[in-house]
């Protein structure tokens, strides 16, 4: 792995996960918009699996980054919190506030119903990501996958200790303790289901290491596949699948388009729905030629990307900075998310 702690395949794999998922959005979100035999609506069908690539990654990065700062719970747990969200926690914030924003404006210009007096307790369930714990709904459809992101981090804590130790027989242990834990339950709004996902990526953080051989770690990939299979469905596993094998392939990290796209990954995914999705509604009101509502939707990625340039610069960027800032006693921990995340 490069010595500088980059790691191009990871940017590259954020950029075509948020462009994915943003595409899936835009093209299968509003059912009017396009008929199903649409070529453009077929094309996104399955963007949502960008979310699972995501998953992947921070299992790989995550680890990855730890292993680099000599991460010891004890002396680096706290910090390792603070920065995770530092780094994730005021973009994500200002994005439900841009949400909320939009919401009253809509409002004024169509006289349609403005966001109720519940909004604000709303706002405050989504601080501590316990929105779905209290049946509200999402002020967007991707933040439930920042709630599993945050169980993972706290889970991390306890579990990267063992996760980094050069001893066989305690990577054992955990990678077997976890597969059980995934079987646990089938509710989507713990992180038990999703476990494989992130499972995959600590396999792809193992493999370099060495501490057990290849065939072992192919049995174990093979083994959260099939649980991946079982706790989701076959096209997320094909999706794990992709990520593992493509967190191999040696990119630099400046590759064109996709190195931005990988940059800009987390302000697109967070704000592509409300920016986009506004276009994409009004699409829904042209006239039903194909080429005009595609159109719209192109349209819609168009102002998302330069949106999303510009959250990431007024807001993404400075926070990131913040979360740099506070430092491990050891080396620096920079790891990144769909998160750089």
């Amino acid at each position: 792995m490069p010595s500088s702690g980059r790691v191009g395949s990871v940017e590259v794999l954020r950029g075509i996960a948020a462009f994915s998922v943003m595409w899936f959005h835009l093209t299968n979100g509003a059912p009017a918009l396009l008929p199903e035999a649409s070529l453009v609506k077929q094309s996104g069908a399955y963007g949502w699996l960008g979310v699972q690539f995501f998953f992947v990654i921070s299992g790989f990065v995550i680890p990855y980054s730890m292993a680099l700062s000599s991460y010891d719970m004890r002396r680096d747990g706290v910090t390792f919190l603070l920065r995770r969200a530092a780094r994730i926690e005021p973009a994500y914030l200002v994005s439900a506030l841009l949400v909320v924003a939009l919401q009253f404006a809509s409002a004024l210009a169509t006289g349609a119903p403005a966001p109720g007096p519940g909004i604000a307790s709303g706002l405050a369930l989504h601080v501590a990501y316990l929105v779905p714990w209290l049946d509200r709904p999402w002020l967007s459809p991707v933040y439930w996958s920042l709630a599993i992101e945050f169980q993972y981090y706290l889970a991390m804590l306890f579990l990267a200790p063992m996760l980094i130790a050069n001893d066989r027989s305690t990577i054992r242990l955990l990678l077997a303790g976890l597969a059980a834990l995934s079987l646990t339950t089938s509710d989507a709004r713990a992180i038990c289901p999703w476990l494989p996902l992130f499972c995959v990526g600590f396999l792809r953080f193992l493999w370099p290491r060495r501490l057990l051989r290849a065939s072992e770690l192919g049995a174990w990939l093979a083994l959260f596949l099939c649980l991946v299979c079982v706790t989701r469905n076959l096209a997320e596993a094909a999706a794990a699948g992709f990520a593992f094998a493509f967190l191999f392939v040696p990119l630099k990290a400046d590759v064109p388009v996709f190195g931005f796209l990988g940059a800009i990954s987390y302000s697109l995914y967070l704000i592509h729905v409300p920016i986009g999705g506004r276009i994409v509604n009004l699409g829904t009101r042209l006239p039903e030629a194909e080429w005009m509502r595609a159109g719209a939707a192109f349209a819609a990625v168009a102002a998302s990307l330069v949106a999303a340039y510009w959250f990431w610069r007024l807001v993404e960027n400075p926070t990131a900075a913040w979360s740099r800032s506070i430092r491990l006693r050891a080396r620096r921990l920079d790891a990144g998310l769909p998160v750089g995340r």
